[in-house]
């Protein structure tokens, strides 16, 4: 996905470790279209909690630059 190489999710779950659980999301994106990834370039980042998960916020610090990494591959069917 982050390459921007595959237009869809894989439609199958893969196997991890017995330790490990799968994302709550992760029916949601069997099989489903892949969205457009983007790489940020950023002096800082604060880690906040969003959902109940950590995440970055640059929000304090304006990115350097963003650029796409694919912009969601369609391919007609």
């Amino acid at each position: 996905m982050v390459a921007g190489r595959l237009s869809h999710y894989r439609t199958s779950a893969h196997k991890i470790d017995a330790d490990a659980v799968h994302g709550a999301d992760i029916d949601h994106r069997l099989g489903a279209p892949a969205e457009a990834w983007h790489a940020v370039w950023l002096t800082r980042y604060d880690v906040v909690t969003l959902h109940g998960h950590p995440a970055a916020c640059y929000l304090l610090s304006p990115p350097l630059r963003i650029r796409p990494i694919n912009t969601a591959p369609h391919h007609n069917s």
